[in-house]
């Protein structure tokens, strides 16, 4: 019962954090830093460009400044992901998880699995911030999971037979 209870309470104060009114607070700490944007309305992230001028060589990694640093309410957090016009050339964005507390310059890590050097521009969009909720909820260690009919069980990749050579 107690378990139950705590369950009810953390997911009520998940919701709250959710639908309650929120805003993200953003600083300019460059002179060319952007606010991020959606190009459209319906777009689940938001763009954040680059300010710096960058060639990364075929096969490395390096890291670009955005000029700006987001923080969200607590009871969210954001992720950085990789926009797909720069995926299609090639160049990746690694994901990054983001917590609330954190609120330093927002830097993406830019890898260039390219035939050729890549040059990134101030200005260009590098990557996307996409906001989620931040879930409180209590762990619980077990011996044994319960059987469930249709679940995998201890089979992982490919066990549901969707996947075709």
């Amino acid at each position: 019962m107690k378990y139950f209870l705590l369950s009810c309470l953390y997911s009520l104060k998940r919701i709250w954090a959710i639908i309650k009114p929120t805003r993200i607070r953003w600083a300019r700490l460059h002179p060319e830093g952007k606010q991020p944007f959606r190009a459209y309305p319906t777009d689940s992230g938001f763009d954040v460009h680059a300010v710096e001028e960058l060639s990364i060589p075929k096969g490395a990694h390096l890291n670009c400044g955005t000029g700006i640093a987001v923080e969200v309410e607590s009871g969210w957090g954001y992720s950085l992901r990789g926009r797909s016009g720069l995926n299609k050339k090639g160049i990746i964005a690694a994901l990054g998880l983001v917590d609330s507390y954190y609120n330093n310059e927002i830097r993406v890590v830019l890898s260039n699995l390219s035939e050729g050097d890549f040059k990134i521009h101030p200005g260009d969009r590098i990557a996307q911030i996409h906001l989620h909720p931040v879930f409180d909820v209590p762990w619980e260690e077990v011996k044994v999971f319960k059987s469930r009919p249709g679940t995998r069980g201890l089979n992982g990749w490919g066990s549901s037979g969707g996947y075709q050579k």
